[in-house]
């Protein structure tokens, strides 16, 4: 080899290590070239978890990970800014997909997920029931029978009910409209209506020895949102003529007056009163104390139609699409952003009390309180679930923190919250027995066991335990 051919060769090797040598050091850095825009970037991570533990968790549809039996998480490093794909699988299993948007010099988390099963087994409770419900304490079970010659109904501990009371009214053909639970689960309000068009409540005392249900005479068709004293299931108030009043050992009492709703928080009653006003006082309707004034809106300065709930501790007042939420603070109201057109939204919050659903019968969102993993940004009004046409929502339950339940076409959905991405959602299949009517389920999920509680057709199942 002359001399000319050895310099172009380290010429040549020269070159090569300029080129690579920066490169080197920039991948040993955590930095690589896209091939896509041809810069070069800082790179991030994907870390993955799944409960139960998954059998192969795939980034990209080409870095599969098979996880150990000690192992149910996944650590990919050096993936460049972009969105990446995850899979996780499990034989038995739905899989569970998720778009991801990888940041430089962040390790993207994806570590509350559950995998649900593919077939979901269901457990016969009890037949010929027409409605039910479940005790605030989640422990036991009042459903209604389908006999029209009486009123009955079946009591019994949540997974024992072939030992079960029987209440029984000797009222014929008559309907339940709703049954008012006692906060430590040890009485019933049942409000009812004949086919004549007849309202009455009778109250059921599942501490007492004698199994009687009792008419409540004071409780009368004129009168809107019974409810029972927080912190004593003897005490039954309720509105009649924009007036509150309270029963007490065959007592009644008028508590305060120009009173268009009403709840309670930390055994006081807060209200909102008819000149627009919210007022907390202790139970017997003492010491009132004057909270704010009614927001002003140009379009709905009138408070009649308003409705308080407390969310989350939090005290909140909406109407006709409009709602707001008592800042304790600025003694005032901040009007939340939530989406129009959902005008009579129910809300319920999250268990930690970070979140918030809010529902119509066809809609189902996303309110965030507080950030999170979710949600980096100011973004806090998330659409979860539509239904499709012709088609409704009912029985909307939180499943845990990160994941909901509800009932849409006659279908039991479970949708995660997460909604980075995509949100995944899966369809429970039932294992009940074949020509079982499963139109219009009625169902209860029960986070004390962890298991849905199913009215169809007439018979009341339960499922196995969803949530690991």
């Amino acid at each position: 080899m002359d001399k000319k051919a050895r310099f172009i060769i380290l010429l040549v090797c020269v070159v090569l290590f300029l080129i690579i040598a920066p490169y080197l050091a920039m991948y040993s850095m955590g930095y690589r070239l896209n091939f896509e825009t041809w810069e070069v970037t800082a790179t991030g991570g994907i870390y993955v978890s799944a409960t139960p533990q998954a059998s192969e968790i795939i980034i990209d549809s080409s870095n599969s990970k098979k996880l150990g039996i000690f192992s149910n998480s996944v650590f990919v490093q050096d993936l460049i800014p972009q969105i990446h794909t995850v899979l996780i699988k499990k034989e038995g299993y739905f899989d569970y997909q998720k778009t991801l948007d990888v940041i430089e010099n962040e390790v993207t988390k994806l570590e509350k997920v559950i995998l649900f099963k593919n077939t979901t087994q269901y457990d016969l409770n009890l037949e010929k029931v027409e409605s039910f419900s479940i005790s605030p304490d989640k422990r036991n079970i009042l459903a209604e029978g389908t006999n029209t010659q009486s009123l009955d109904f079946y009591y019994f501990t949540i997974g024992s009910p072939e030992t079960r009371t029987t209440y029984s009214l000797p009222l014929k053909y008559t309907s339940v409209l709703d049954v008012i639970w006692s906060s430590d689960s040890k009485k019933a309000l049942i409000k009812t209506k004949s086919s004549a068009g007849v309202y009455a409540y009778y109250l059921l005392d599942f501490s007492s020895r004698m199994q009687t249900a009792t008419p409540v005479s004071y409780l009368t068709s004129k009168i809107s949102d019974a409810a029972f004293n927080t912190q004593d299931s003897n005490q039954i108030f309720w509105l009649e003529n924009n007036s509150l009043y309270s029963a007490k050992d065959a007592k009644t009492t008028l508590v305060a007056k120009n009173i268009i709703n009403y709840t309670f928080q930390n055994g006081n009653i807060i209200w909102l009163s008819t000149a627009g006003q919210l007022y907390q006082s202790d139970v017997s309707g003492q010491n009132p104390n004057l909270l704010a004034n009614w927001p002003v809106n140009k379009e709905y300065m009138d408070p009649d139609g308003a409705k308080i709930e407390i969310v989350a501790g939090r005290i909140v007042v909406s109407k006709q699409g409009y709602v707001y939420q008592y800042i304790t603070e600025e003694k005032g109201f901040k009007q939340l952003s939530l989406t129009a057109g959902i005008a009579n939204p129910t809300f319920l919050a999250s268990p930690n009390g970070k979140n918030m659903l809010y529902y119509d019968n066809s809609k189902i969102y996303l309110y965030v309180f507080e950030k999170s993993p979710y949600n980096k940004s100011n973004e806090n009004d998330i659409k979860l679930f539509t239904a499709p046409g012709g088609q409704s929502i009912s029985d909307v339950y939180w499943l845990n923190d990160d994941y909901v339940i509800f009932e849409s076409g006659n279908r039991i959905i479970i949708s995660e919250i997460d909604f980075r991405g995509n949100i995944n959602q899966v369809e429970l299949q039932n294992s009940w027995p074949a020509g079982t009517d499963s139109s219009n389920p009625k169902i209860i999920f029960n986070q004390q066991d962890g298991k849905v509680y199913v009215l169809t057709g007439k018979s009341l199942y339960s499922s196995e335990k969803l949530v690991p």
